[in-house]
């Protein structure tokens, strides 16, 4: 199979993890792409699966049409809450870390959810640790799942997703993160609990 990973990140270090996985595989081919993707490139290519991860573009319908809907998206959040950009960020507002892998359709971060899983914090670390934190914990869960979702994907076996039921649905707004982030004194070296601090301060002063 053709494997293509989309990712925008300028640091690779979890990326050439991520392929790593995808190399136990001698037959399947990986295809690297940081752009904006089309179909034409996906025809070319003869794309069977898409991997999203930190990829900033959003993917087009008719590409998602060709691949079936094989695509998946990496999000670091306990979907469907914190939809959208700056999850690490906004899953330290609300104190609920998560990982989550789900299928790409045509809306951002509402795909099927193939798994899901909260991560325990401490309030003291910073966002950074966080971060990297919700990184290994997904990929190590990615790489156990990794084996049956080829498989499935391969003989076109229905994929069980979790279901989305009893969890509030909410979307991080691009104008509140900004406005957190500029109150960082320290950016994603900022303790997760003065996050919260300035979270609220903020709220007062905008009145969101």
């Amino acid at each position: 199979m053709k494997i293509l990973i989309l990712n925008s990140q300028k640091d690779k270090f979890y990326l050439n993890k991520l392929i790593k996985i995808f190399k136990n595989y001698e037959d399947d081919k990986i295809i690297l792409s940081k752009k904006k993707i089309k179909l034409q490139f996906i025809k070319k290519k003869k794309v069977d699966i898409i991997i999203s991860f930190h990829y900033k573009y959003i993917v087009t319908s008719d590409v998602l049409k060709f691949v079936n809907f094989n695509a998946f998206n990496f999000h670091n959040s306990y979907l469907p809450q914190n939809k959208g950009m700056y999850p690490v960020l906004w899953s330290a507002v609300f104190n609920k870390f998560a990982i989550c892998l789900h299928k790409m359709n045509n809306k951002i971060d509402e795909g099927d959810i193939v798994f899901r899983k909260k991560i325990k914090i401490d309030k003291n670390k910073s966002l950074f640790y966080a971060y990297n934190a919700m990184e290994k914990s997904s990929l190590n869960l990615f790489k156990k799942k990794w084996v049956s979702l080829r498989n499935k994907i391969k003989s076109k076996k229905r994929i069980i997703n979790i279901k989305k039921n009893k969890v509030k649905i909410s979307y991080n707004n691009n104008f509140k993160s900004q406005v957190l982030l500029s109150t960082l004194k320290y950016k994603w070296n900022t303790k997760i609990i003065d996050v919260q601090k300035n979270y609220k301060l903020i709220c007062k002063f905008y009145n969101f």
